[in-house]
Parts: C-alpha cells; structure tokens; sequence
C-alpha cells in the first residue's frame, strides 16, 4: 500500500539499506514458491509508455531518497507526484549484465546458464574470465519483452549512449529504431525528441539510456562547479576510471584521501545535478506535444556506485550503495493512482512485467520478476530475499569472478559469498547500515542459512553440454569506448 510522502529522510534511508540488496522469488512462484498475484488492469493500457535509464546513478544521491544536497529538483517532484519504490535494487553492478537481466526479467547466472548450459558449479571449476561473461551476455537475447509489445501495436525505439547499450552486444534486437550515437543527454535528447515529434500521435515504447552519471562524471556548468567542497583535492579523472592516480593506488584501490573523496562526490553530485537538468527538458516536451498526463513513464538506474565506501570508487562490485538504484513510476493521470512511496522492496526484474501487466498483456511464465502493480493499488506480496549474481570486477584486487552473489534476508543480514574463493562476507544492517564490517565469523550460523537460500537460486537444470559463447573479439573502437569509462583489461 501507498504511503504518501515529500522526501525521504536520512531515516528512512537506513532503513532501506537494512531491507536492500536482493530478490525474491518472481512469476513463477521462484525458490521460495511465493505466489504472484497478477494485476490483470481494469484501467485503459497506457498508449505510450517512456523508460529512462540513467546509468550509474546510486539512489542514495537524489533528494527523493535522502541526499542532503539539492541535486535532483526535478525528480525529487516527479516522485512526489508520483510513485516511489524506497528500497529497489539490480541484479548486478555491471551495466551489461544488469540491462541484460531486467530486460528480460531473469537472473544472471540463469541467463548463462541457457546460453552455455553451464550450471554454478561448472563456472565456479571453470573459473571463466570476464571476457567469457561479455561473450557469453552479448548472446543473450533482450528483446522477448519487446516483441509482445510490438505485437500489441507499440512502435518501439531506443536512443542510447552506446558502448554497453550497443547494437554489438544485442540490444538493437525488438526495436524499431535504435540510436546509439554517444554524447551523453546533450546529443541524445535532441534526436529523441524529434523522434516524439513525429510518432507522438502513435502507441509507443521509448527507451532512453545515458552515461551522465557514470564515472568520469562529465558535467556541464554551472553544475561542474555547483557543489565544491573546500575540503576536496584537485583531481582530473578524464581517462582515469578504474585506474590509478598519480602515485596512489587510486579509484579501484586503497589510498584516497578524504579531500580526493570530496571531490569525487562533487563531481559525481554535480553530474546527477545536471541530468536532473536534462529529465526536465523531457518533461516539458512531453507536455508540450500534450502527453505527459498518460504516458507511463519510468525512471531508474541500471546499478548505483561508491563514492569511497570499501575503499572504491566506480562499480563492479555487490555492496549496498553499488545495488540500491531509483525507482519511479508514473501511471496514466486516469488510472488516478495516488502518490505516495512503496516501502516492500522490488528488483529491477519487476520493470517488464510491469509494464506488460500495465498494458493487459501476458507475462511469459519462466521471467523471474513479477508485476509491481498490485504493490501500488495495495495489494501483492513483498519479497522474502532479493538477489544479486555475478562481477566483472571486486575491490581493489580486480579480481574477474563470474560465481560472485548476494543476498539479503530483508531486515538485517546482507552476505556477499565468492565461489571461486568460499569467502563470506557478512554485514548486519541494524549495527552497520552502510555494511562496512564484516561479521560473518560471529554468526557461522547466519552466513549457512543464507547461502542455503542462495543454492536455491543456483539450482536450475541443464538440458546440454557446456557450450561456449563465440569468440567475436570487441572492435578496437569498442575496446576505446569501454576504456573511456574505466573499464580495460580482462575487467
């Protein structure tokens, strides 16, 4: 049920921290056999429906869910008018295998596992690189969402900031327009709104995808400077992500100040501040061409990001604040759903069957997710587990590990379990909200009822012999996009 709200505050933030990271059981009843009430709507189907991607951005950082900086007027008053999920959270902190999971509305490992047949225990022998999970996801198909919505009438486009979000790594797949030119809000929101200028009067889905807030935080003015703290250092993290900085170990590694934190933090602030920016000018031009008072629209981030915490800057990992993502959702003004915040934690496996279920039309049976209407008109089951599956990238090791996961047993215990290793670590969110201690050595008998849970989850059968994906090398020029935003070597 819906409680109405403003903002959230620091408060509320703890508590979802101790309720995050992880998923519970979806559409077909999943591990646990949790049922799935559908919402079959009695409410006329959205004729257009918009989803907003807005990469790396950690929940943490708007107003909406807590930050005490202005850095997001803009949708800190589309959730109030709207709906807020307060605890929602990826299935993996790599933009690719999480687009890849919420777009179809499964798991990570079950992904690879109906690519190359290859349960948990044969990747955790195999011990396969990061460059056997780019093949292997780049296989993925991404689109049987989309072609139920084609075939309901939806014209469907996409405008992206490429790299990740690429024709090469199949995500063109259902749409009938599919952009990928990079350049950020600034080049990608101008072709996406000629494109509403021209299909505005049509049954649409659109798809837009940038990396304003994805490290090395690129910003315009006046938000590059909005929110310089005194205290910060003078770091230039252009072709930096990931990578060392001067003689310190640097933004994957140990050894940053607290004035080169600061300064992170600004930059990073600043960049949400002007994406804020950005989601505004959509918002007007969809006013303006008359349809944002029944347009489903969604906003939300594929993975968060640390800004220091674990002694990280970027992402890869499965820590709390890498997981925690916004979650907004506006229905058509006819449905006259009130606003308010939805408190039960979601996964970012709900959003397609989601917006199937807001447009009366079936969710395929073996999706993992599961409808998220029936939490907004008041009813359905909240998760009893969420899950995260996978990383390409772990600490300051860099260390490339396809059997990384976690779970949170929503309350108070987060474990994070490594296959290749069997570590555990074990964080209690009532003591330790921002899960910065691990305790797995004081509760053994926590850390073995947690990883039961999760064996259900690794638990899936495999009709064949282990297959592997093909060996398509990345272009050079691929190769030089990826390294832009901090991603190199085998990570």
């Amino acid at each position: 049920m819906l409680e109405s709200r403003s903002h959230i505050s620091p408060a509320g933030i703890a508590i979802a921290l101790v309720l995050l990271v992880l998923h519970l059981p979806g559409c077909d009843g999943g591990p646990s056999g949790e049922d799935d009430a559908s919402a079959a709507p009695t409410r006329p189907a959205p004729r257009r429906i918009v989803l907003v991607c807005l990469d790396t951005l950690r929940a943490g950082r708007l107003g909406c869910y807590g930050h005490h900086r202005d850095t997001s007027p803009t949708l800190d008053a589309f959730a109030a008018e709207n709906v807020l999920f307060s605890i929602a959270q990826s299935q993996s902190s790599q933009t690719l295998i999480s687009h890849k999971s919420f777009f179809t509305a499964k798991h990570p490992l079950r992904l690879i596992r109906e690519i190359t047949f290859a349960d948990f225990d044969l990747l955790r022998e195999r011990n396969e690189s990061a460059d056997f999970l780019i093949r292997a996801f780049r296989e993925v198909p991404s689109d049987p969402f989309l072609l139920e919505l084609k075939n309901a009438g939806y014209r469907t486009a996409a405008f992206t900031d490429n790299v990740w979000i690429s024709a090469d790594f199949g995500f063109d797949a259902g749409f009938d327009e599919f952009d990928e030119s990079r350049g950020h809000f600034a080049e990608i929101l101008p072709k996406a709104f000629r494109w509403l200028e021209e299909h505005h009067d049509q049954r649409f889905f659109l798809f837009l995808h940038t990396y304003d807030t994805h490290c090395p935080y690129p910003c315009r003015e006046p938000y590059n400077s909005m929110f310089n703290d005194p205290r910060a250092s003078d770091i230039d993290l252009e072709g930096r992500c990931g990578k060392p900085i001067g003689d310190r170990p640097g933004l994957m590694g140990i050894g940053l100040s607290e004035g080169d934190k600061a300064a992170i933090a600004d930059r990073y602030d600043g960049g949400v501040a002007s994406a804020d920016a950005y989601m505004e000018d959509l918002f007007d031009t969809l006013r303006a061409l008359n349809i944002y008072d029944e347009t489903l629209i969604i906003v939300l981030s594929d993975h968060g990001e640390s800004l220091g915490e674990h002694e990280q800057v970027g992402h890869g990992g499965l820590y709390i604040e890498q997981l925690m993502v916004p979650f907004l959702v506006k229905l058509p003004a006819s449905w006259r759903i009130e606003p308010g915040v939805v408190d039960q934690p979601v996964a970012l496996l709900d959003l397609m069957p989601t917006i199937l279920d807001a447009c009366g039309l079936p969710v395929p049976e073996d999706c993992e997710g599961r409808s998220l209407l029936p939490l907004v008109t008041g009813g359905g089951a909240h998760r009893r587990h969420l899950v995260a599956q996978t990383t390409f990238r772990e600490g300051a090791e860099g260390i490339s590990n396809p059997v990384k996961r976690a779970i949170q047993d929503p309350g108070r215990w987060l474990l994070i379990h490594d296959g290749q290793t069997d570590a555990r670590a074990l964080f209690d969110l009532l003591e330790d909200p921002a899960g910065l201690v691990n305790v797995a050595d004081r509760h053994p008998e926590v850390v073995e009822e947690l990883l039961a849970v999760l064996r259900t989850y690794d638990a899936g059968e495999t009709t064949g012999v282990f297959v592997a994906p093909p060996a398509d090398p990345i272009s050079e020029e691929r190769k030089r996009a990826l390294e832009s935003l901090g991603y190199t070597g085998d990570e």
